[in-house]
C-alpha cells in the first residue's frame, strides 16, 4: 500500500481529483518510493504496458548514452565535435562553431541564435544543417533550445561505434533494466533522431528515473558512472525562470534539489532525492508546468517511515 511506502492514499486521492477538476489529457503514470511502486494507473483507452511517444524525454536518453561513451573511454566531455565528424568539418565554417564540444551540446550552449531542428528535413545530412547554422557568440555561455544539439550527439554515438544510440544501450541499459524493443525515429544517416523520437512504456520511463536515482546502480549492479550522473543531473548552466531554474547535460532541474526529464505534452519523470520518489508519467497537455507543480505536491504529505494503514482510502485508490 502507499502507507507502507510512507504515502496517504488519501493524498494521491486528492491529486488524482485535482488532475480530473483541472480537466488536461492524462495518460498514465507510475509513482515509485524507495524502488517500490507506490501507485500507477492509466486512463482508458491509454495503457501501462502501452509503448507511448517520448518527445524531449528522449534527449535524457542520449545523455546517458553520453555517459557510457565516457564511461568507457570512446570520448570526453571536451571533444571538439567538429573533429569527430566528418560531414561536420565539411559543412562546418564558423571557427565558433568548430570549437563546439560535446559539453556544450549537452548543456545546449552552442552559440547559435536559432535552432536548426526545423531545416533537417530539407537537409541532405542533419549533421551538415547543425553545423551551417552560425554561431553570435561563443559556445559555452548561454542557453538555448536547441534539440538539433541533441541530434549531434546521436550522431556521434553511431559514428564512434558503428550503431544506432537504441542498439548502443541495448546491453548496456535497455536490456538490464527489462525493457522490451526500444524504437526510435531515425535520421537520412542512419542515427536516432536523440533529441526526440523515442518510444517507452511509462514503467520503462520509470525504471530509467530509479537508476538516474540510484546514481547509476540498478537491481545491485552498477551501470552507469555516478561521478557523470551527478554532473548531469545538478545545474550546469542558468535558464529562464520556469518549474525550477537551471539546465544539466539534457535534465532539467527542479526545486528542492530535484530534477527531471522533460518531453513535451507533459511527458515527464520526476525525481526527488531527499523523497527518495520517482514519478513518470506520460500525457498530452497544454499545460505541463501546471501538472509538474500538482505532482510535486505530493512530496508534502509524504512521511520518512511506514504510515498507519488506512483500509478505506486504499480500496477507494485501488477502485
Amino acid at each position: 500500500s502507499p502507507e507502507s511506502l510512507g504515502i496517504p492514499s488519501r493524498s494521491l486521492l486528492r491529486f488524482l481529483d485535482r488532475l480530473e477538476a483541472e480537466g488536461q489529457d492524462h495518460h498514465a503514470f507510475v509513482l515509485l518510493r524507495h524502488g517500490a511502486v507506490a501507485a500507477a494507473g492509466a486512463w482508458a483507452p491509454y495503457r501501462l504496458d502501452a509503448a507511448h511517444r517520448m518527445f524531449s524525454v528522449s534527449k535524457s536518453v542520449t545523455s546517458l548514452a553520453i555517459g557510457f561513451m565516457v564511461q568507457e573511454g570512446r570520448l570526453s566531455l571536451d571533444d571538439r565535435a567538429a573533429n569527430l565528424l566528418p560531414e561536420a568539418l565539411a559543412a562546418c565554417r564558423d571557427p565558433l562553431l568548430a570549437a563546439l564540444t560535446v559539453r556544450d551540446l549537452l548543456r545546449m550552449a552552442t552559440g547559435q541564435a536559432n535552432d536548426p531542428t526545423f531545416a533537417l528535413n530539407d537537409a541532405p545530412t542533419w549533421v551538415g544543417a547543425f553545423f551551417r547554422e552560425p554561431c553570435v557568440e561563443p559556445p559555452g555561455r548561454t542557453f538555448r533550445y536547441n534539440s538539433a544539439a541533441t541530434y549531434v550527439l546521436s550522431a556521434l554515438v553511431t559514428r564512434l561505434t558503428g550503431q544506432p544510440l537504441t542498439d548502443y544501450l541495448q546491453d548496456r541499459l535497455f536490456g538490464p533494466l527489462g525493457f522490451g524493443p526500444v524504437p526510435s525515429e531515425m535520421s537520412p544517416e542512419g542515427a536516432c533522431a536523440g533529441g526526440w523520437g523515442l518510444f517507452l512504456r511509462v514503467g520503462e520511463l520509470a525504471r530509467l528515473g530509479q537508476l538516474v536515482l540510484q546514481n547509476g546502480v540498478y537491481d545491485g549492479r552498477r551501470l552507469l558512472s555516478a561521478a557523470y550522473l551527478a554532473e548531469a543531473t545538478r545545474v550546469q548552466i542558468d535558464t529562464e525562470a520556469g518549474f525550477g531554474r537551471g539546465y544539466g547535460y539534457q535534465f532539467w532541474a527542479c526545486p528542492d534539489g530535484g530534477f527531471r526529464m522533460d518531453g513535451a505534452f507533459g511527458q515527464s519523470c520526476l525525481v526527488m532525492p531527499d523523497r527518495d520518489v520517482v514519478f513518470a508519467a506520460t500525457n498530452g497537455l497544454d499545460d505541463a508546468a501546471r501538472f509538474f507543480r500538482a505532482a510535486w505536491s505530493l512530496r508534502e504529505d509524504m512521511a520518512d517511515g511506514p504510515l498507519p494503514a488506512d483500509p478505506p482510502a486504499f480500496r477507494v485508490l485501488q477502485d
